[in-house]
């Protein structure tokens, strides 16, 4: 709890200050569904997208060297978690750009 307000407090003089960052947040009802979403493949993933930036779900697959259906299945299931955005290009060739806009997973867990 007393975490709580130190966080509290630190976002609040940010926000005084003009520098407040939205946090956002995103709950699954068990470990075991969290896991499900959260598979270490996936954490890969998130990883590459974060740090390699591909610009297309093809790309995405060969900096992954794993096959595209499978890349397009995980990019999916972690954008229906809320963990991956991903950008739709209409100009050109249609590609799917991926894109993670955060940092750090970060995991509580209440007792």
């Amino acid at each position: 709890m007393e975490d709580f307000f130190d966080d509290f407090e630190k976002d609040f003089e940010k926000m005084k200050k003009g520098s407040f960052e939205k946090k956002e947040h995103i709950a699954f009802e068990t470990l075991g569904l969290l896991k499900q979403y959260l598979t270490p493949e996936r954490i890969k993933l998130l990883r590459m997208i974060k740090t390699k930036k591909p610009k297309s779900l093809y790309e995405l697959a060969r900096i992954a060297k794993r096959p595209l259906k499978s890349i397009n299945r995980d990019v999916a299931v972690l954008k229906e978690a809320g963990l991956v955005e991903v950008k739709k290009n209409i100009v050109g060739r249609p590609r799917t750009k991926p894109m993670v806009n955060y940092d750090r997973i970060n995991i509580a867990i209440e007792i």
